[in-house]
């Protein structure tokens, strides 16, 4: 076997020590909290970019908020565009610094609270992580994302990354969706694949599965596959039946988090903690290090569940 190296290297008579990241509802959250006792980790902290429904999570289950705005720090996006590329620019940099800043802030409450941070999960965190927490945390970030990362269009390209994943999967044509666990990397939904969840089926209703077949469909083919660009003059040229098609996939969504993300994050959380996940030291031919589970090298998709 290949030179490996261990995600996390169990210690005797301790759990993993853990840091979630927040930014949305926090079931995912709730869901790595609810497993931490039979999976033997801890989450310590949870960390929040802006005021959220999972700081209502973190106050149930006792566990320490960590809250830093990053509209405040760093100002708006959708601002810095209108204004110009210099702006631009200033609100990247901004980021850099705020994402150092969150580092040694977490660094410093481990410190004083004399735990070392084996992982981070990131738990519907909706911010793009920067090159100080990637140096500061290497390998030691997991994300579960609601689509089937190992799905490639025409340009090679991971096909279903970003926002709106399960949007793009159900207007692409896809009759099951799933959910992947991977690493987190400088390429947004661009780590390696641990795991791979179940299937769960996509029951469209027939104005739905229309909308799909004599709408979105035929604009993916228009734009040779490219799902944004279809997706965006979608949006624009019918809005009633985007809202309908969103509204379902919305709802889908919610079914698959309880199938897919759940089982799927919470079982790679234990397998970590156990010592069983690591990772080759180089390179496959996808420019990604193999990923073994029990010494066993698993497919490109992960292992699946």
């Amino acid at each position: 076997m290949p030179e490996t190296k261990q995600l996390y290297t169990p210690q005797p008579g301790k759990p993993m020590d853990c840091i979630a990241f927040a930014s949305t509802s926090g079931t995912n959250l709730e869901a790595l909290l609810q497993k931490q006792e039979e999976g033997n980790y801890k989450i310590n902290a949870v960390f929040f970019d802006k005021q959220c429904k999972a700081m209502q999570v973190a106050e149930k289950w006792h566990v320490q908020p960590i809250y830093e705005s990053a509209q405040r720090y760093c100002g708006k996006w959708s601002d810095a565009l209108k204004a110009g590329e210099q702006e631009v620019q200033a609100y990247l940099k901004k980021c850099e610094e705020y994402d150092a800043m969150i580092a040694e802030k977490l660094q410093t409450f481990a410190k004083e609270k004399s735990f070392s941070i084996d992982m981070i999960f990131l738990t519907g965190y909706m911010r793009i992580i920067r090159d100080k927490l990637f140096k500061a945390f290497p390998d030691k970030m997991l994300n579960v994302h609601p689509a089937i990362l190992s799905e490639r269009d025409a340009a090679a390209k991971r096909k279903y990354t970003g926002d709106n994943a399960v949007l793009k999967a159900i207007t692409s044509g896809e009759q099951e969706t799933y959910s992947t666990v991977h690493l987190v990397t400088p390429q947004v939904d661009g780590g390696e694949m641990i795991i791979l969840s179940q299937p769960i089926q996509v029951k469209a209703p027939k104005d739905v599965q229309t909308i799909i077949e004599e709408l979105t469909a035929p604009l993916i083919t228009f734009y040779h596959g490219d799902i944004d660009k279809a997706l965006e003059r979608f949006k624009k040229d019918y809005q009633p039946e985007h809202a309908k098609l969103t509204n379902f996939c919305d709802q889908h969504q919610g079914e698959q988090k309880k199938h897919c993300d759940w089982p799927a994050f919470t079982t790679a959380a234990k397998m970590v903690a156990a010592g069983k996940v690591a990772i080759s030291q180089e390179k496959n031919a996808f420019e990604l290090r193999d990923v073994y589970v029990d010494d066993q090298k698993m497919p490109y998709c992960g292992m699946r569940l």
